[in-house]
């Protein structure tokens, strides 16, 4: 049971850190304490005096959630029903949350779904028109000039398509990978393989994929009990592995090792930590990086909150780099009480959907009944038949 708790705790830290990340994203450090009389936030804040810089949020109300939890409740989704990865499922649960909750989504993930989109209209035998954007003219136009792309087929090559999208909804195929107590996949290369499945679904840069094969790592560690000391080993050591077994697919001199490096460096020089993980905002190679950086100062903390609020206040992708932190602090502990009662409650929905996707995680990893699917149902539920 103890398991049970870390699942629930992890997926409340990836919906706790977006949520409250959500009103300061893309925002600098210097708006961020202006904005709050130089305190920083120091909570569930949702009323700054600060205009939200990424349009799609600005309707949200107090306590929602944006992309980050969205993407990692699609991949928690998938692992539940099937019962293990099974990669079209995984891709239609994308395409529901795409056409369903789109608040914050990343350009490079939306492109890459609506590629995936319009294989499955041009598959339909059913004649379904263009989709309806609300007047969103940005995505209306990626929408038109996608060219579909079989589910099973990687994402295209594109420029600026670094982002953090991998690493934002990784927590819960980690989660679930340890509670199948299946820490050897880590070793075997199962983990990696599945985390660059699931990372070219929509990033065909690898930088992405690696960058979240290091979350899932320090999540999964921290799962199974491993202490932090080792975890922060264990995810320098893999991320080079898998790095030298992709140096042909990489498309320049940048390596997520490097940055990792740097962002453990300077750990313990925070300003300085919070400048070089939000000089690149949503690049994997700054912003995922600062996460583990922030985590590994804050790792041996008898709680989970200021490393979360350091993520937030550091500025930048402030919703993803929490959501992120809030996985890894999560991952940490079994105890029931370990976030704040005033936090939890201030998520829109009371952290009732974290607490339901940590608990099944936990109980279809253990052998329980998978919930099943049927491909015609999804099919029908999305729109394509």
């Amino acid at each position: 049971m103890r398991m049970k708790m870390i699942a629930v705790n992890s997926m409340l830290g990836v919906h706790l850190g977006d949520a409250l990340g959500v009103p300061t994203e893309c925002q600098s450090r210097e708006a961020i304490l202006a904005a709050t009389d130089g305190r920083g936030v120091t909570g569930p804040m949702f009323d700054l005096a600060i205009e939200r810089k990424v349009l799609d949020t600005r309707g949200l109300p107090p306590g929602a959630t944006s992309d980050d939890s969205q993407l990692a409740n699609a991949v928690a989704d998938a692992l539940i029903q099937a019962g293990d990865y099974e990669h079209e499922l995984m891709v239609l649960h994308h395409l529901h949350a795409l056409w369903h909750d789109v608040a914050g989504w990343g350009g490079t993930t939306k492109r890459s779904l609506y590629e995936i989109d319009k294989w499955y209209r041009a598959a339909s035998r059913s004649v379904i028109r263009s989709p309806n954007f609300g007047g969103r003219m940005t995505d209306a136009e990626r929408w038109a000039k996608a060219e579909p792309r079989h589910p099973n087929h990687p994402a295209r090559r594109a420029s600026m398509s670094r982002g953090n999208g991998v690493a934002m909804k990784i927590a819960p195929l980690a989660l679930f990978l340890a509670a199948r107590h299946e820490g050897n996949a880590f070793n075997s290369g199962r983990a990696f393989d599945l985390v660059y499945k699931l990372g070219r679904m929509t990033h065909e840069d690898p930088i992405s994929s690696i960058a979240a094969y290091a979350i899932a790592s320090v999540v999964s560690d921290r799962a199974v009990g491993i202490s932090a000391e080792y975890a922060s080993l264990n995810v320098r050591t893999r991320v080079e592995a898998v790095e030298r077994t992709l140096q042909l697919a990489h498309h320049g001199e940048d390596r997520f090792s490097q940055a990792l490096t740097e962002a453990f460096r300077l750990a313990v020089e925070p300003e300085a930590l919070w400048a070089f993980g939000s000089a690149g905002n949503s690049d994997a190679l700054h912003s995922v990086a600062l996460a583990l950086g922030i985590w590994y100062r804050h790792c041996e903390d008898r709680e989970p909150t200021a490393a979360v609020l350091e993520a937030i206040n550091a500025g930048g992708d402030t919703d993803t780099v929490a959501s992120m932190v809030g996985a890894m602090m999560g991952a940490g502990s079994d105890d029931p009480d370990w976030w704040p009662k005033d936090w939890v409650s201030a998520l829109k929905d009371g952290g009732s959907l974290a607490r339901t996707l940590g608990a099944d995680l936990w109980r279809v990893a253990n052998g329980g009944t998978p919930d099943g699917w049927d491909r015609g149902e999804m099919l029908r539920k999305i729109g394509y038949k």
